[in-house]
């Protein structure tokens, strides 16, 4: 059986009859980002039979970003319930924004992603991709949290006096990014049943 994290997701109907084909794993963000990040999560699963495994789940009030092979995202909110075919084996690692949270780094209302995915490259340009490759290439939990950590803290906007936090300056990209399966390059696109991530892309939530 694999092992399990601190506390099962919640959000994720008839979990127990998961519980042997996937295992969940979440961190706190550094404290200079708990503000904006609730916390990270990562999922593995390994389907033992050709049939994919069928996880529906409920969804909540936050924005995640999700590192998968071949479909790094960020996913707005989803209203009502998704599902999520898992078949083969494979991973996904997340970063959970608490309500609002990632406004400074998409430098506009939150609100307009509901339903609809964004990729990585086109909020973060092609540091997003760097991002996105170093968390594939890391195996480790503790490793993939760090490496987020460092890339949102160097991100981070400065306080507002005024209160809450100003909206960061980030450089368009120009260049033509490649389209992958799952994502766009440069506008937003609707949510699809079985890409959808939320607090495990496999998928629970939080």
């Amino acid at each position: 059986m694999p092992a399990r994290g601190l506390r099962h997701p919640s959000g994720v109907l008839d979990l127990r009859a998961g519980l042997d084909l996937f295992d969940t794993w979440r961190r706190a963000p550094a404290p200079d980002l708990a503000e904006l990040v609730e916390h990270y999560w990562r999922v593995r699963w390994n389907m033992p039979g050709p049939e994919p495994y069928v996880q529906h789940t409920l969804s909540n009030a936050s924005v995640h970003l999700c590192v998968e092979q071949g479909n790094a995202r960020v996913q707005g909110v989803v209203t009502g319930r998704f599902t999520r075919l898992m078949n083969g084996r494979g991973r996904v690692f997340g970063v959970k924004f608490r309500p609002a949270g990632f406004r400074p780094f998409l430098g506009s209302p939150v609100a307009a992603l509901a339903d609809r995915t964004l990729s990585v490259r086109a909020v973060f340009g092609r540091d997003g991709d760097a991002y996105v490759r170093r968390v594939l290439a890391l195996d480790d939990d503790l490793e993939m949290a760090a490496a987020t950590d460092a890339f949102f803290q160097e991100r981070l906007p400065p306080p507002d006096p005024a209160g809450g936090r100003r909206q960061p300056r980030r450089r368009p990209d120009r260049r033509r990014t490649r389209h992958h399966p799952g994502s766009t390059s440069s506008s937003i696109a609707p949510a699809r049943a079985n890409g959808r991530c939320s607090d495990s892309s496999t998928s629970t939530s939080a």
